[in-house]
């Protein structure tokens, strides 16, 4: 049985990384999303593949905060629309 309470598979976790993920490229829609992945996991002192999520999400909030004056490039999705 899989221990949800493991930070590895934690849906907040997944839910606040991908937030941040999604106003990153809002902010720099040209950086392609491996890239993107591959240099935060740099960041967090790992690779792409090893980088638990937890981590990624720090270090994509860090790099965030130091952008956080860079407007949006791309308009937010309108939700509730297919």
């Amino acid at each position: 049985m899989t221990d949800l309470t493991d930070a590895r598979l934690d849906p907040v976790t997944h839910r606040g990384l991908s937030d941040v993920l999604l106003e990153i490229r809002r902010r720099f829609p040209d950086l392609r999303f491996g890239q993107l992945v591959c240099n935060l996991a740099f960041a967090a002192e790992s690779d792409a593949w090893d980088v638990e999520d937890v981590a990624l999400r720090a270090a994509a909030e860090r790099f965030l905060d130091r952008h956080r004056d860079r407007p949006e490039s791309v308009p937010p999705p309108v939700s509730g629309t297919a």
